[in-house]
């Protein structure tokens, strides 16, 4: 695919300004030969990895060439010295960023080297950035354009120390130097941006959004080939909200893994087709209940219908990087099930409960050895404790049960009497 590279060797000007800026432009041809830089890494796939990374964010690249809108070439200097593009952070996450990839050269016609600065920034309220670098590093750039191919554009850097963050940030380049430099965006003439607010420029010593300035009469909305290198974590977990399953009746299992991460499409590339297809997110969570069942939903959801003293769960989950490699991680908890063993399981002619269904009044039917304390909870069918009743001390015979307070559904009674316990579903009319 030959592109057009749009170089602008002039400044920007502000989109409410009542006067024009002459810009003066060469087009050249580019050959983009190669795909998205990456930091590879050497990990198995089928290993289960406690952090994701290293790895090359490369949505704008991707957002670019999969709506085949192409790119230009922004020349910045004064008055506009400095271009930032804006990476989200998923909900409770943290990330470290070990350095940045970007494409660019000097725009001058020697040998001459300029220096460029880059650091990783804050976020204001505007949606640009703010405050002091959280880290910096610059890093020299020549004029080497190699015929306009990506190989020869690209500059990566490495931050002494890895920035970590957890709220939105900035990767910014700015140029320390008198010449232009000429940096790699996606082509703001077609809108690229989408406007999704990613791209700003700092212009005249004040941070703007590249959607709030114009460029020979066309908006900018672009967003910047700066590409940061990080490394994060990814967490599988699920929350079991039973003490213990009873058989015949389904299991809820919620997931509360990294799901906002997993989610996201400026991190796993998978929600990044899944964004541009305008599909949902296939499904990348693996369940394998113990019983030689499995699914793949998000939350799981499962019957046990075998006594057993209990079955270990396990849900795989992950997301593909950038690079190419995936990150997976995995979980596993055990399932009691409920009344597992003879030894703490009430037979049904030790005990039963009629009439079931009931439209709120219940009799508890027993037949024990001896005379045995006795207690009485009702559950709703996720373990939630409704009521608990101590009868106290009986063999045989039977117990009134009034549940009007329940309304219509299915419930759990658990009895238990000197250790032993069994449990018994219930259905109010």
């Amino acid at each position: 695919m030959n592109l057009r590279f749009l170089l602008v060797l002039a400044g920007l000007m502000l989109s409410l300004s009542a006067s024009a800026q002459s810009l003066r432009s060469i087009d050249v041809a580019v050959h983009p030969d190669r795909g998205l830089p990456t930091l590879q890494s050497a990990r198995s796939g089928a290993t289960r990895l406690a952090s994701c990374g290293p790895d090359t964010l490369g949505y704008s690249f991707l957002k670019a060439f999969y709506a085949d809108t192409g790119f230009q070439i922004l020349g910045i200097g004064n008055p506009a010295p400095a271009v930032g593009q804006l990476f989200p952070i998923p909900a409770n996450q943290a990330v470290a960023i070990r350095g940045l990839s970007f494409y660019g050269f000097a725009g001058v016609t020697d040998t001459t080297r300029i220096n460029v600065k880059c650091s990783v920034y804050a976020v204001s309220a505007t949606g640009t950035p703010t405050g002091n670098p959280l880290g910096t590093v610059t890093v020299k750039v020549d004029s080497t354009f190699g015929n306009g191919a990506f190989s020869a554009l690209f500059h990566t850097v490495t931050f002494p120390t890895p920035v970590v963050v957890s709220n939105d940030y900035f990767v910014v380049l700015e140029n320390l130097s008198d010449s232009t430099l000429g940096v790699v965006s996606t082509n703001w003439i077609v809108d690229a941006g989408k406007n999704e607010q990613l791209g700003a420029i700092k212009f005249n010593n004040t941070w703007y959004k590249s959607t709030q300035l114009t460029i020979g009469g066309a908006n900018l909305d672009c967003d910047f080939l700066i590409q940061p290198h990080v490394e994060y974590p990814l967490v599988a977990d699920f929350d079991v909200s039973i003490a213990c399953a009873t058989l015949g009746t389904p299991v809820s299992l919620t997931n509360t893994s990294s799901k906002s991460l997993i989610n996201s499409k400026f991190y796993n590339l998978e929600a990044f087709y899944a964004a541009y297809d305008n599909v949902a997110l296939d499904s990348i969570y693996f369940w394998d209940y113990g019983d030689n069942s499995f699914g793949y939903t998000e939350n799981g959801l499962h019957t046990y219908n075998v006594a057993a003293n209990g079955y270990d769960v396990t849900l795989i989950t992950g997301l593909f990087q950038f690079n190419g490699f995936p990150c997976i991680d995995s979980v596993k908890k055990r399932i009691a099930i409920c009344g597992a063993g003879v030894e703490d399981q009430l037979t049904a002619e030790q005990l039963s409960v009629y009439p079931n269904p009931g439209q709120g009044f219940f009799t508890l039917k027993l037949e024990l050895d001896r005379p045995s304390d006795l207690i009485v909870r009702i559950t709703d069918l996720s373990g939630r404790e409704l009521s608990m009743s101590r009868v106290g001390r009986i063999s045989s015979g039977e117990v009134p049960l009034d549940l009007n307070f329940l309304s219509t559904g299915i419930y759990l009674l658990d009895v238990q009497v000197d250790g032993l316990r069994g449990l018994r579903k219930i259905v109010v009319e």
